[in-house]
């Protein structure tokens, strides 16, 4: 055993490994003893901050920083409205992705009153499993509201007199933002933030003339990935029109009478089952055209069921339902085992990834060979049939053609799982070829300007990085040279 009157040794063990020593007086006003909030990267952080004008966040807003609650589930009437309802997963880094597990009815929506969001909000996550999902802010816009937080979210209203919510929010997405909110964070059984902690958030004041060059990059990004959408929705409608549904309005007949035969050839006792609407869309899926051109998943796919459960902190990427979208992949929390899970099936180009559990069917289409592992609620689908475009199959996984038969499938438990079995029986229209690559250059330009929209608030952010780490005018060069 080394004493610690060993000086020399002593010395090296600091040089060399993450130890540190503080006096009591040093030690914050919260009296913070455990070691993951003395690490040397947050010296480092600080240091360089110090040298900057910096001010707590509590004193940059214009409300009180707080967060909201999950309305009762046992008051239906609660829900079921158009009042987006945002939670966790639904949180990523600069963005509010879909679906919402919930929407909230007018009533529901009221019982949030002290955080309807505002354009210009910024929202934080502040529980999670892992540090990874803490810390994640996005920007509020006009095209989500009305919309409100749970509580496991926090809404911090920013004074546009004192500070640019772009320029905030690009912060507190960069490297040095997330770290700070990290530093404030508590590892218990999850790790926590709390309002108090997040008003201690030092933020740097950077110049008004460099927040406004964030402030119109920002926006630039917000504009293009507005542009993505409505691409998006535009090839939606060219599919739903092709098909003659865009003027079906599906049934509210919530009544349907079957035989006892019927209902044993389906196995399914439980009357949502049956509600005629599903019975609609598939007649109306089958005599589309007098040919009848529609194929069952199982004749245009080959479908292949990876995962794994065997979690831990660096290793090889592992892609769950949370971090998958019909946008694509974010950047996992959890990693595998490479050495035993390097040969494992990843998803190659022009992979069609499927959700089967969960937040049941959500499909994307991978542009590019992925490196990662997908949970098994994640199926890959490869077409084989060569009348059926990958492009045009993700978006008619992702259109309600296929939601209400997943739904239909899925449903009747309290976790959606969507069987194999049900999967290979869903019927996918095949339209004009002509047709469906139309439908396919709409997607493909709506996520080629999404990359645009995304690679802008990437170099904002590092715009940012480069200010803290050196100066102003090294940022506005590195800027200039991203334009």
């Amino acid at each position: 055993m080394i004493g610690l009157s060993n000086d020399d040794v002593y010395k090296d063990l600091l040089e060399r490994r993450e130890i540190e020593i503080y006096n009591l007086s040093d030690l914050n006003s919260e009296l913070r003893f455990e070691a993951e909030h003395f690490q040397k990267k947050y010296c480092h952080l600080f240091d360089l901050l110090s040298k900057k004008k910096c001010e707590k966040l509590g004193s940059l807003v214009s409300d009180e920083i707080k967060t909201g609650h999950t309305p009762s589930m046992k008051i239906q009437s609660f829900y079921g409205g158009n009042y987006h309802f945002i939670k966790t997963d639904n949180l990523r880094t600069n963005e509010i992705t879909e679906p919402f597990s919930d929407y909230l009815s007018l009533k529901g929506y009221e019982t949030l009153k002290r955080v309807h969001l505002k354009s210009g909000d910024i929202i934080v996550t502040i529980i999670g499993a892992t540090y990874d999902i803490i810390a994640r802010c996005a920007l509020i816009n006009e095209e989500i509201l009305p919309a409100t937080i749970n509580q496991n979210i926090a809404m911090i209203r920013p004074d546009k007199n004192k500070i640019v919510p772009e320029y905030l929010v690009s912060y507190m997405n960069s490297k040095y933002g997330r770290m700070c909110l990290e530093y404030l964070a508590r590892q218990m059984e999850q790790v926590n933030l709390n309002c108090q902690e997040i008003a201690q958030d030092t933020v740097p004041i950077l110049s008004d003339n460099f927040q406004a060059k964030i402030k119109g990059i920002v926006n630039r990004a917000y504009t293009l990935l507005q542009q993505s959408k409505i691409l998006y929705k535009q090839a939606e409608s060219n599919l739903i029109g092709a098909l003659s549904l865009d003027a079906w309005i599906p049934s509210p007949e919530q009544i349907s009478v079957r035989s006892f035969k019927d209902i044993s050839e389906v196995g399914r006792i439980d009357a949502e089952y049956y509600q005629p609407k599903y019975d609609e869309l598939i007649d109306i899926i089958k005599v589309h055209n007098a040919k009848k051109l529609y194929r069952k998943i199982a004749d245009i796919t080959k479908s292949i069921e990876p995962g794994s459960e065997e979690y831990q902190e660096k290793g090889i990427p592992f892609y769950r339902v949370s971090d998958f979208s019909n946008f694509g992949l974010s950047q996992p929390d959890i990693y595998l085992n490479e050495t035993k899970y390097g040969n494992c099936l990843m998803p190659k180009k022009d992979t069609v990834l499927l959700s089967k559990d969960g937040s049941v069917c959500i499909a994307y289409k991978v542009d590019n060979d992925v490196y990662g592992i997908t949970s098994s609620a994640l199926l890959h689908l490869r077409v084989t049939n060569t009348d059926v475009l990958p492009d045009y199959l993700a978006l008619v996984l992702n259109s309600s053609i296929v939601k209400l038969q997943a739904e239909q499938a899925a449903g009747g438990s309290i976790i959606r799982h969507w069987r194999m079995e049900d999967i290979k029986n869903v019927l996918i229209p095949v339209i004009d070829k002509k047709i469906q690559e139309t439908i396919a250059n709409k997607v493909q330009e709506s996520f080629q300007l999404r990359k645009e929209s995304t690679d802008l608030l990437a170099s904002a952010k590092r715009a940012i990085e480069i200010a803290i780490e050196q100066d102003e005018s090294k940022a506005i060069e590195y800027l200039e040279s991203v334009k």
